[in-house]
């Protein structure tokens, strides 16, 4: 008679605690599922490229603020420093024989970048999708900034 009351005890605490997991896995999920559907369209917080933060923008703006980043580095250059001598390098470089003529030597792929940023935590992959957002916004991730040398001019 002990082992049927010692069995039920058993069974009430085991299904107890598939409860308590079956809630928790809930509640992941859930929460999981609204942090996704808050920054639809949208791209995930903790994003960058080298110094400019995306998170929160949706793609045009996120194109916007790269571009306009890329337009200021295109004005002021990048200093280059090498024991005491420094040079600022930019990417558009002005013709000997033609003063009105300016090549562009390095280009950046704004669209491909701001789109690479985005697909962050957009992958179809049901696992991937829920961690991937949460991994950035914790540790943050950087992008690469899609740039194209032209290595002919």
């Amino acid at each position: 008679m002990l082992f049927a009351f010692e069995s039920i005890s058993f069974l009430r605490r085991w299904w107890r605690l598939v409860a308590v997991i079956f809630l928790l896995a809930m509640a992941v999920v859930g929460g999981a599922g609204y942090y996704h559907a808050s920054y639809q369209g949208r791209i995930y917080p903790g994003v960058m490229v080298g110094n400019v933060s995306l998170g929160g923008n949706t793609l045009v703006e996120a194109e916007q603020k790269l571009q306009a980043a890329w337009d200021n580095m295109t004005r002021q250059g990048v200093p280059l420093q090498y024991a005491d001598k420094q040079i600022i390098v930019t990417p558009l470089v002005g013709s000997t024989t033609d003063p009105d003529s300016v090549y562009e030597l390095a280009s950046f792929d704004v669209h491909n970048t701001a789109l690479t940023a985005y697909a962050l935590g957009r992958h179809n992959n049901v696992l991937g999708d829920l961690v991937e957002p949460i991994l950035v916004k914790v540790f943050g991730y950087h992008v690469p900034a899609q740039v194209k040398i032209d290595h002919n001019k």
